[in-house]
């Protein structure tokens, strides 16, 4: 199967769907025992109709990786960290920022509930919440539920009255008794210096996932919710640099609760290894890291399409890379190139660190680490 796989060209459109789900599998399977590579999974027919297999975390594996165990609890980085399907803002719950929405859902369902339950926007993007309540036979014979093509083509929205594009929106998964998921949206360029957004949400092609089991099942009913978020644009931060690296330079970090971008320099020092010839990386594999050694990964789409860093280019580029926000209080954080990409069952100090930088952002410095 891998070697099938290896074998199929992919788009970077496609590429990061792929990637996308593959972190989904990885997600609806954490806590299970690690099975092995090849184990079929879950039927992606969504992105390209083609089954993918994935170990699973088991928990003494996720105890060793340096997030787990740091901000378990919160519902955004519960949902989004492992799966980041289409989603960002794990850490936005360490921050005094989330609204209460607690808005119903119109439906024409007569047996589930959707309802809203808080939100964020820094003027860019907004995150929600959400529960889902149904018959208890169901929600007792799945394991999950599922929004058609993780929201992009399931769920719909407006901002101040124009259609915004929602970025994604996690499967509902039981947390505490409830099923709960979280969505990102895009705000419409024209509304971003709003001070308020009226929003209008609206979610449907749901449908319940049995781990093991056959089909998925639809969920029959369509969910609208209209409420209205302040803008918090108080915690956003922005600052320009030079410091330099063996070829690497950054030149600006900017950021807030929901994204940390960085203005980059990057040399070309050689090709990567990969199973599908058109998709040779350029090695330097870009990694934020906390003081703690949480690994925080480059978001891939949004690096691509707003940065315009493109992973197999060939020559020095300059680009913005985009990472999730940092969590509350954290003020230092190390970038650095792998020269291969770092993943829970390597050592990364075994792997070489190309060039590295340290980002202080209380004192709007960054420097090389030597």
């Amino acid at each position: 199967m891998r070697e099938k796989f290896a074998q199929i060209p992919l788009s970077p459109q496609l590429e990061g769907r792929v990637d996308q789900a593959l972190r989904e599998v990885r997600r609806l399977h954490r806590g299970q025992v690690a099975r092995r590579w090849g184990s079929a999974l879950g039927s992606l027919v969504a992105v390209m109709g083609v089954l993918v297999g994935l170990a699973a975390f088991s928990p003494a594996t996720a105890a060793k990786i340096p997030l787990i165990g740091q901000w378990l609890g919160g519902l955004f980085y519960e949902v989004n960290y492992d799966s980041k399907v289409g989603t960002t803002g794990a850490f936005v719950e360490t921050y005094d920022a989330l609204e209460d929405v607690n808005v119903s859902a119109l439906t024409d369902s007569e047996a589930w509930e959707l309802t809203f339950l808080q939100g964020y926007t820094d003027g860019k993007t907004v995150v929600l919440s959400l529960t889902l309540d149904g018959p208890q036979e169901a929600l007792d014979r799945w394991d999950n539920i599922l929004v058609e093509d993780y929201g992009l083509r399931g769920a719909a929205a407006t901002v101040n009255g124009e259609q915004a594009v929602v970025k994604g929106v996690n499967s509902f998964r039981q947390k505490e008794g409830k099923w709960v998921s979280t969505m990102e949206i895009q705000v419409p360029e024209s509304q971003r210096e709003a001070e308020a957004l009226e929003l209008s949400v609206t979610l449907e092609g749901l449908s319940g996932w049995a781990q093991g089991g056959g089909e998925q099942e639809p969920l029959e009913g369509s969910f609208t919710g209209s409420f209205a978020l302040a803008v918090d644009r108080s915690r956003q931060f922005s600052f320009v640099c030079q410091a330099e690296q063996n070829g690497a330079q950054v030149f600006a970090v900017s950021g807030g609760p929901l994204e940390t971008v960085l203005s980059v320099e990057k040399p070309f020092w050689g090709w990567g290894d990969s199973n599908v010839e058109t998709q040779i990386p350029g090695v330097g594999y870009p990694t934020l890291v906390l003081p703690d050694g949480t690994f925080l990964w480059y978001d891939a789409g949004k690096s691509q399409e707003l940065g315009g860093y493109d992973y197999k280019a060939g020559e020095t580029q300059t680009a913005d890379l985009y990472f999730d926000g940092l969590p509350e209080g954290i003020t230092q954080v190390e970038l650095r190139f792998y020269e291969s990409t770092p993943n829970p069952y390597q050592d990364a100090s075994q792997i070489p660190i190309l060039a590295a930088f340290a980002i202080d952002l209380e004192q709007h410095t960054v420097t090389p680490v030597e």
